[in-house]
């Protein structure tokens, strides 16, 4: 029935998305290369929550993206809606992938034009410069945003 297939495609959907912020946070943990759960717990590191969190939105931001690309309408020459989840989810996926990269550079971007006096990771880990991190977790966001608004209007 259509009610069942609209409730087996938002779970799968779901999971997907749910599957794409848990290798999005894996990522972020290799691009800052320092562990980033104790930074923030045992070291009371508010600055690497700020960013870690503004890394989490923008992945969730390209995970949208990335499903609205994908889901985006298909019509045959009769008038019927084509969905096609093995076309739709790797899409979503390539779109959240390539999202992630620009996500990557604007922290370098962050890293070697914005914060150029002293390494960013220095101020969020060591010095716990809760500015560093907003400003870390601006440039992410900003860049979902941006790609996102590019990619779809």
């Amino acid at each position: 029935s259509l009610m069942g297939s609209a409730i087996v495609d938002t779970l799968l959907y779901f999971i997907v998305g749910q599957f794409i912020l848990w290798a999005g946070s894996k990522f972020y943990k290799w691009i800052c290369e320092v562990d980033v759960h104790h930074v923030i717990e045992k070291d009371d590191n508010m600055a690497m929550g700020m960013s870690y969190g503004g890394f989490l939105i923008a992945v969730g931001i390209l995970v949208h993206h990335g499903l609205r690309i994908a889901s985006l309408t298909r019509w045959t020459a009769d008038g019927a809606v084509v969905r096609d989840l093995l076309i739709e989810i790797p899409t979503c996926v390539a779109v959240v992938l390539f999202g992630m990269l620009l996500l990557w550079a604007a922290r370098l971007f962050a890293d070697k034009v914005l914060l150029s006096k002293s390494p960013l990771t220095k101020e969020i880990v060591i010095d716990k410069n809760p500015a560093a991190g907003g400003v870390e977790a601006a440039c992410y966001i900003c860049a979902a945003l941006a790609f996102g608004f590019s990619t779809v209007g």
